[in-house]
């Protein structure tokens, strides 16, 4: 087995908390689809706040992403790993990627949840508003701003806090509008859903953010000196 199939290995394995707290929140939601109406009713009086396409990038962007580097190098375990014979950038590949592979089946899993028979009459009326390429870019956005966060701060709190508030941000602030208005100006409405290159704009913007945060978090990681 390789370096990096032996890394990817022991960080899956360091992924069994996130990886049990997916289950449950994936049974969660099954539990509300097809349970009594009374849970169905503290579902709708959550808001925005009880729906997938929040709680699932809030989880894996602030509760997993965040504090992965951050700790690594408030612990100084980064110093260890960088003086291995592996290229500090596979190391980091191998940190990294499970954590969005993770939070994709999740993601998967709620909607499938969210497909089931449904045992109260209102949830009828739901309908799990984190599928798509646009609700899977917010997901991935999120993630990416964790890993930043944690990378270029280096302490846990504060990167938790800001990738809470920058994801807010982009998801009730608009940011993405003004950039899809410019990639669709024909479109007269740029609410995702309205229209397929609407929809393809709005994704491929988070997508964009997404892949630049990551960068962002490789070039500070690669280029960060050991403190021995």
């Amino acid at each position: 087995m390789s370096g990096f199939a032996t890394l990817t290995w022991l960080n899956l394995r360091r992924l069994r908390g996130p990886a049990v707290l997916s289950a449950l929140l994936v049974a969660a939601y099954a539990a509300v689809v097809t349970g009594p109406r009374p849970l169905a009713s503290w579902y709708l009086a959550a808001g925005d706040f009880a729906q997938p396409s929040a709680v699932i990038p809030l989880l894996f962007g602030a509760g997993v992403a965040a504090p992965m580097l951050a700790r690594e190098q408030q612990r100084r375990t980064i110093d260890l790993a960088y003086t291995q014979s592996m290229p500090r950038a596979v190391w980091l590949a191998a940190r990294i990627l499970p954590v969005p592979a993770l939070a994709v089946v999740t993601a998967l899993g709620a909607r499938a949840a969210f497909r089931l028979p449904p045992g109260s009459d209102l949830i009828r009326h739901l309908w799990w508003p984190g599928g798509g390429a646009v609700r899977i870019g917010f997901l991935l956005f999120s993630v990416a701003l964790g890993f930043c966060a944690g990378a270029v701060l280096g302490r846990t709190l504060p990167a938790m806090a800001v990738t809470v508030v920058g994801f807010l941000f982009v998801w009730y602030g608009g940011v993405v509008m003004p950039i899809v208005r410019v990639l669709v100006p024909e479109e007269n409405s740029v609410i995702p859903g309205s229209s397929p290159r609407t929809v393809l704009a709005f994704a491929v913007v988070l997508y964009v953010f997404a892949a630049v945060l990551l960068a962002v978090t490789f070039a500070w990681m690669t280029r960060k000196v050991p403190r021995s």
